[in-house]
């Protein structure tokens, strides 16, 4: 629809110019009249979940390994299962239109140089490691915020896939290279005055308590700004827990 409104616009001024000046081409009024407006049947198809990738290379171009040595077939039909659960509680489309194409799933993931990455965004996909046998996730139960006997599933892995699916969404809104140099001033106005991140480096000198600083809702969400936002965002969409805040 932006796309519509933009093209639109420049459509009259040129018409306008046209009525003046009568130099306006008229191939190129033709081209921005029919260009394709960004419809939501765009977006509409799947979300492809891909269990069976042994290597795969994310866009810094750095090879990854992907372990599949799951403890069994169940583990990841179990997480397929419940993945399609999280996905269908969006809009159709919606994950598409965030550049999530598809979603690959390992045991555990390997970075050429040796990095283990739990998860991560990455331009049109998702990479999650499913680390949990499947009696865990489903029946396992664990303390969540402070909070007893949350299902493992809900505490552990559902946050994830939402605080990634974020990222992604961030990086849609951004024509940045660097999704990480994004910022957004109205979302800065949030935070109290004079706040600042504290950024990777100073991780560990973040208090170890849920609101560490006023407008935080989680530690890792005080390192920097796109965390900030994937973590709210993993709490709206990801986390049981949150209905007690």
């Amino acid at each position: 629809m932006l796309h519509f409104i933009f093209y639109f616009l420049i459509l009259i001024s040129l018409i306008a110019c046209n009525e003046s000046k009568n130099k306006i081409n008229s191939d190129l009024l033709l081209l921005l009249a029919i260009s394709t407006p960004d419809r939501a049947e765009n977006y509409d198809r799947d979300v492809q979940i891909i269990t069976n990738l042994s290597t795969f290379t994310d866009s810094g171009k750095v090879e990854i390994t992907c372990d599949l040595n799951y403890s069994s077939q169940q583990d990841i039909d179990y997480y397929v299962e419940q993945l399609k659960k999280e996905i269908a509680r969006y809009p159709r489309g919606y994950w598409i239109k965030a550049g999530v194409d598809k979603i690959v799933l390992c045991k555990s993931m390997t970075t050429a140089d040796g990095r283990i990455k739990l998860a991560f965004s990455d331009i049109n996909l998702l990479a999650i490691s499913v680390t949990q046998p499947m009696a865990t996730m489903r029946y396992g139960t664990t303390t969540c915020g402070g909070i007893p006997n949350f299902n493992s599933f809900e505490c552990y892995d559902q946050p994830a896939i939402h605080h990634e699916l974020t990222h992604s969404v961030d990086r849609s809104l951004t024509p940045a290279i660097n999704f990480l140099l994004y910022f957004d001033p109205e979302w800065e106005k949030l935070n109290a005055p004079g706040f600042q991140y504290y950024g990777s480096e100073n991780f560990l000198q973040i208090p170890v308590v849920w609101h560490p600083l006023p407008g935080i809702m989680g530690r890792y969400g005080a390192s920097h700004f796109v965390e900030d936002r994937a973590v709210f965002g993993a709490l709206i969409m990801g986390w049981p827990a949150l209905t007690i805040f």
